[in-house]
């Protein structure tokens, strides 16, 4: 008999949780085909330097990327294409888990949803800055998928 794995996102005791989601206008092939180009990041969020993949979209393999200033360490640990995209971060002392979730609406639109948790010391000390700051970019980083999938002819 398996077991389902556990969920990272409610393993960590996360001293930030954030969780937001948009309506997109195209299918979730399309969200899928821009998320999973992690090299075209810098392209349409402006907050992501650089971003990438160390090998094939598969759980284990390592994304480098910089976000907002930050140098981020993360592994690959969910690929579902069309589906769901969940990986690790490692940054300033702290860890963390990210995912992105597309729900398939009618009128080929998607429900695109974030959740991203952080943990550690550090992330405590700057618990109140870092849910802020967090906030403010992944409503960015949402906006900025959305406006890259409607407006791409990519």
């Amino acid at each position: 008999m398996s077991e389902e794995a556990p969920d990272p996102l409610d393993r960590i005791s996360a001293a930030v949780d954030i969780r937001m989601e948009v309506d997109v206008d195209a299918s979730a092939d399309v969200v899928w085909e821009v998320l999973t180009h992690f090299k075209a990041w810098p392209l349409w969020h402006r907050g992501v330097s650089f971003a990438v993949l160390r090998g094939e979209l598969e759980p284990g393999t390592r994304l480098h990327w910089r976000a907002d200033g930050m140098r981020i360490r993360s592994k690959l640990k969910e690929v579902e294409p069309e589906r769901t995209l969940g990986f690790t971060l490692r940054a300033m002392g702290g860890w963390g888990y990210h995912r992105w979730t597309l729900v398939p609406l009618d009128d080929d639109r998607t429900l695109v949803r974030i959740e991203e948790v952080w943990a550690g010391f550090v992330v405590r000390l700057l618990r109140r800055t870092l849910h802020r700051t967090l906030e403010v970019s992944r409503a960015s980083w949402l906006e900025a998928l959305r406006e890259r999938v409607e407006g791409s002819p990519d």
